[in-house]
């Protein structure tokens, strides 16, 4: 069996995108959200333990599917500074959480194995790359922070 795709992509998002109108704030915020390429990784995570959930909710991902056209492995050079304040909340929430201990079994497609998605995390390289057009974003039914994540679909 095959294990699960840990890449993700970075969508920026700002308090109008996620209300779906224009705002009011001359300067709105804006706040990088981290979701995972492939629908697969998604639905295996939306199974995973809730702390697991949290966790990344709390890191600033998403529990939707967006891809920038990327490489495997790849990311755009432009996401890199956003893709570092994703890391470095990852950093500082890992210890807020009661998340399972790394074990010996085998990465597969079934589990959402933190150790496998902290070496891809970790093995991730930039790639100089046209930037993407903004895609739209729809709340997402399954996700308890909808108004401030939305659901994007994977696009290439």
């Amino acid at each position: 069996m095959m294990a699960l795709n840990y890449d993700f992509d970075i969508l920026s998002m700002t308090a109008s995108d996620a209300r779906g109108d224009a705002g009011t704030d001359a300067s709105p915020r804006t706040t990088p959200v981290a979701l995972f390429r492939h629908a697969e990784t998604v639905q295996v995570l939306e199974r995973a333990p809730q702390a697991v959930q949290d966790y990344l909710r709390a890191s600033c991902f998403g529990i939707n599917c967006y891809h920038s056209g990327a490489p495997a492995g790849r990311y755009p050079a432009t996401d890199e500074a956003a893709r570092i304040a994703v890391i470095e909340a990852l950093a500082e929430n890992v210890r807020r959480f009661d998340l399972p201990r790394a074990d010996d079994s085998q990465p597969d497609a079934d589990t959402f194995h933190l150790s496998s998605f902290f070496a891809a995390v970790a093995e991730a390289e930039p790639i100089a790359m046209e930037p993407v057009a903004k895609a739209k974003a729809e709340p997402a039914a399954m996700d308890p922070v909808a108004e401030a994540v939305p659901t994007v679909m994977e696009t290439a």
